[in-house]
């Protein structure tokens, strides 16, 4: 079950505003919990079970992000979703993966990429789709 708690605050419009939530601990914080509570529980349903360890090797890390200056010239910090498992590119993106058995051609999975969907699809935050 999400929580949602709504507060009021002001925020300072400024750089150093804007920045100091950017790079803040309580956004960083729900930013994990984000990934721990949501996003990594439908990475792993989703996540194929015939290659093994991959479903069971996601790991959510804190990371600060620093500024692309063309597109967000800010430092900020969050949290990534990544998969450990040694085939993870390859059960990514396709391709071929050696196991015990030999080689075998591995299908994409996108498990990554759904989920980040998933995410969008549910976020109460709407964003405009862009365009390909």
């Amino acid at each position: 079950m999400t929580r949602v708690v709504l507060t009021r605050f002001r925020l300072n419009r400024s750089k150093r505003g804007i920045g100091g939530v950017a790079v803040s601990d309580r956004v960083q914080d729900t930013c994990v919990h984000l990934a721990e509570h949501k996003a990594k529980p439908y990475a792993v349903s989703i996540a194929p079970r015939a290659t093994g360890t991959y479903a069971g090797a996601f790991v959510v890390q804190r990371i600060t992000v620093h500024g692309i200056p063309a597109e967000w010239p800010m430092t900020r910090r969050g949290a990534q979703l990544t998969n450990t498992d040694k085939a993870a590119k390859f059960i990514e993106i396709g391709g071929a993966v050696t196991t015990a058995a030999g080689t075998q051609p591995t299908p994409a999975h996108h498990t990554l990429r759904r989920t980040l969907e998933y995410l969008d699809a549910t976020s109460v935050f709407k964003r405009p789709r862009r365009s390909r």
